[in-house]
């Protein structure tokens, strides 16, 4: 629902919502705005001000003719409304008060999230609140015996927001915030809260279309639907992760911008373990055994210090040191 203005009049007001939600992002700081925040931010203000339907060569439609309802919906068939009643709003304020306030939950989501499962979020909310408020007015129909469901029409980007507002509280430590300025309330509920509280403060407003997104926003957090839509991401990330994974035919593939033969002197990799083991092997028993050797070698007219006991352990025989230099020499010659 929206007041009653059409957009020609709206646009002959100055459109003080336009830049006081400019004021606003430049006070928050574009580079402090993730790009599917800000992105999704621009595609209503592009889809207000005309220039997305300029760009897709389309006519300027009015609210009446993308708004979503069951007989708009349902009996005319005219069921891309369900995707285009989400991006159009009444009026600037209209505006204004929907991108403030997803501006600060979606950014608080976002980083939370990552920007692409993020975008998949929005994508998917912004078509599935517009069909359970469909079925919520066909059943407040039928229920209380009333026409008047059938025939309402919405159009706003505020049941999204309902829907954002509740993943974000469920996903930050509980907590109290204060309605109004001053009224206590549970985090976790104040979206119930404000549901009331805008319902009292616009009666125009679209009751069904903020409970939708509330219970959507549900569904993502307690119900079934995050499964759902991560069904999805499972599916194609294990069919990645299988094609770029390792061959299955065990062999290593060889990268083709690097050398190896220059690293490993053509010996494969059996034959280069055996090399080092055997080197690693034969230089901790000579260190072992005589530790006195490569100080020799190095500084053969050292005198040796015959008064150095014997490491602990060995029983080393009395051996000439000349002939184990001898033999430390043929060793590395």
């Amino acid at each position: 629902m929206w007041p009653g203005r059409s957009r020609r009049g709206m646009r002959g007001r100055g459109n003080m919502g336009l830049m006081l939600l400019l004021i606003q992002l430049c006070q928050a700081g574009f580079d402090n705005i993730p790009p599917v925040t800000l992105g999704t931010i621009a595609l209503n203000v592009g889809v207000f001000l005309g220039f997305v339907h300029k760009f897709l060569n389309l006519p300027f439609p009015y609210p009446m003719q993308v708004c979503a309802g069951v007989a708009q919906v349902w009996k005319r068939r005219d069921y891309w409304r369900m995707i285009e009643a989400s991006f159009h709003h009444a009026d600037d304020w209209h505006l204004y008060y929907n991108m403030i306030s997803f501006l600060w939950k979606g950014r608080s989501l976002e980083r939370k999230i990552g920007s692409k499962r993020f975008l998949y979020m929005i994508a998917v909310f912004s078509v599935l609140v517009n069909y359970v408020m469909l079925w919520l007015n066909y059943g407040a129909a039928n229920v209380f015996r009333d026409g008047s469901y059938i025939n309402q029409c919405a159009i706003g980007f505020s049941g999204v927001v309902f829907a954002v507002k509740v993943v974000t509280t469920q996903l930050m430590e509980p907590g109290t915030v204060l309605m109004l300025g001053f009224i206590p309330v549970n985090s976790r509920l104040s979206c119930w809260f404000e549901l009331i509280l805008i319902q009292v403060l616009v009666p125009n407003a679209s009751f069904t279309g903020h409970l939708a997104g509330i219970l959507v926003g549900l569904a993502y957090v307690k119900g079934p639907l995050k499964r759902i839509m991560e069904w999805p991401l499972l599916v194609f990330g294990r069919s990645n992760r299988r094609y770029v994974g390792p061959s299955y035919s065990g062999r290593a593939r060889k990268s083709p911008s690097r050398n190896y033969e220059s690293y490993t002197g053509g010996m494969d990799e059996d034959e280069q373990l055996r090399r080092a083991t055997e080197e690693s092997l034969q230089e901790n028993n000579v260190e072992r055994i005589y530790p006195d050797l490569s100080q020799e070698f190095e500084s053969p007219s050292a005198p040796p210090d015959d008064s150095q006991p014997p490491p602990y352990g060995w029983n080393i025989p009395d051996i000439n040191h000349d002939e184990l230099r001898r033999r430390r020499l043929e060793r590395y010659t």
